[in-house]
Formats: C-alpha cells, sequence, structure tokens
C-alpha cells in the first residue's frame, strides 16, 4: 500500500524511516556506496590504485594466472568494465598478460613486481578498515557467518532493457549476471 504525499510544512519533520523498509534499503546501499567511492578515491591518492583495482590487484597476487573471466566472476564486475581496469593496472605497470600455455587465446594475469609492491600494501586499505576493530553492537563476523545473497528484485536488474524498448529482431541477448550483492554481517 503506498504511503500518503505529505505537505510542503512536513519537510521540517522529515524522518528517514517515513518512506519505508524498502527506500531504507536503498539508502544504507547509498552510504555503502559513497563510503566505498570515497574510500577509493583515498587510496588512489595514497597508494596509486583505486578500490577496483586494489581488489583486482588482491585476486592476481592470491592466484597468479587466474584468467580475466574468472576475476569478473568473482568481482561481480561485467567483463568490459574489467577490461578498462586490467588496461590502466597494464599502463601503469603493476600487471602482465601471459598467453595460456594450454589454450594461446585465453590470458593468464600475473603481477608485475611493481604490483607485488602494491599487493603487500595492507594499512590504508578499505579491507584494512573492516579488519581493524568492530563496534561492540555490531562485532566482527566470522567467515561462515558472513552471507552473501545476490538476489536483486527482477523488475530492478541492470540486465533487463529498459521500459519501452525492445530487443532488435534476431539479436540475441547475453545474460549477465549483475546482481547487487548484499553482505549480512549481522549473521542473522
Amino acid at each position: 500500500m503506498r504511503e500518503p504525499r505529505r505537505s510542503s510544512g512536513a519537510l521540517a519533520e522529515a524522518r528517514p524511516g517515513d518512506l519505508g523498509q524498502a527506500f531504507e534499503f536503498m539508502r544504507a546501499l547509498w552510504a555503502v556506496d559513497h563510503q566505498l567511492q570515497t574510500a577509493s578515491k583515498r587510496l588512489e591518492a595514497s597508494v596509486g590504485v583505486t578500490g577496483p583495482q586494489r581488489m583486482v590487484i588482491r585476486l592476481v597476487g592470491h592466484y597468479p594466472g587466474i584468467s580475466a573471466g574468472k576475476v569478473s566472476e568473482l568481482l561481480h564486475l561485467h567483463p568490459s568494465t574489467l577490461t578498462g581496469v586490467l588496461q590502466r593496472l597494464e599502463k601503469a605497470g603493476l600487471l602482465s598478460r601471459r598467453s595460456d600455455p594450454a589454450d594461446g587465446r585465453k590470458a593468464r594475469l600475473l603481477l608485475t613486481g611493481r604490483g607485488r609492491s602494491i599487493d603487500a600494501v595492507r594499512g590504508g586499505t578499505v579491507e584494512a578498515g573492516f579488519a581493524g576493530p568492530w563496534p561492540a553492537s555490531h562485532p566482527a563476523p566470522s567467515p561462515p557467518r558472513a552471507r552473501c545473497s545476490t538476489r536483486f528484485p527482477t523488475s530492478c536488474r541492470a540486465d533487463r532493457s529498459p521500459p519501452g524498448r525492445s530487443e532488435r529482431p534476431g539479436r540475441v541477448r547475453r545474460s549477465v549476471n549483475r546482481s547487487t550483492v548484499i553482505v549480512d554481517w549481522c549473521g542473522r
């Protein structure tokens, strides 16, 4: 059921919880996104890579020889988005691509010496913030308690055509999982 609209006089009394659970949930996600964007800019200024670039470096450092497709899958990034990240890391001399000995069409990702030094940085990173002390009201989860959900309402999915647009006849649309990942740190 839709809530009634409020008059302009109600603006002074506006409270975050007035618009319902769905709105509050979206506000919380946007707040997390804003904090991650801010942390990414700080990381770039101090270490020289953005948050997404750091995540790629950490994965390639942990899994030398990993394919770009697997990195894309693990980070929930569209392959075309990852291509730009990989190109910037290569141009900066932090990452190299080598042909897969078993299949020359595939590339394997490796860190350069400079990339390994960025991988070794532990302070001033987003993950360092999560590794630090947690407030008593929300203790840090143990790995089995941290649950993720990739469910996203079908009406909001990023891989759907915009309303009013139809696919071109004969065009095969590749389904891409671009669902938002929501982590339940409370372990409920």
